[in-house]
């Protein structure tokens, strides 16, 4: 599985799962966002965001070479502040208990049939303002990149 499946995935994963978040999208429909400076219309959202891979030492076995992995996506809640401007409502009422939903979704599921489950890494606040809170869930899944040797003719 690519990145491109795993956020693919994931996306789908909680727009099944997670039926409190009005909207999820990924990085092209965050982009048009930030590159208009407005909020999603639809509040609260949640954004599905390729953040990279990381590839464990090389394993050889006759003829194959066999690599693990480890992609990384980050699902960045988006929440309105509900009348306090230092987010202290919408964190308890509105961020807290999306996590949890996201976490109920995501943890220890599996995205693909060669992925390993989901494990969630880290969560950080990224903003709070006054048109909102933005918190960012990191989770990861491991697969295996296997290709045979090829020598030289």
């Amino acid at each position: 599985m690519s990145g491109a499946d795993l956020v693919d995935s994931v996306t789908a994963r909680l727009r099944a799962e997670v039926t409190d978040l009005r909207s999820v999208e990924g990085a092209a429909e965050l982009s048009e966002l930030l590159g208009k400076k407005i909020m999603p219309p639809r509040l609260p959202a949640a954004f599905v965001l390729p953040l990279g891979d990381d590839a464990a030492g090389d394993a050889y076995a006759t003829g194959l070479m066999s690599q693990q992995v480890t992609e990384t996506v980050a699902v960045l809640l988006i929440d309105k502040v509900s009348g306090d401007a230092r987010g202290g409502k919408s964190w308890s009422r509105g961020i807290v208990p999306l996590k949890l939903s996201v976490f109920a979704a995501l943890h220890n599921w599996k995205p693909g049939a060669n992925n390993d489950p989901l494990h969630y890494r880290r969560g950080r606040l990224v903003a709070v303002n006054g048109a909102g809170v933005f918190y960012q869930l990191d989770f990861q899944s491991a697969w295996y990149l296997r290709t045979e040797t090829r020598q030289e003719a």
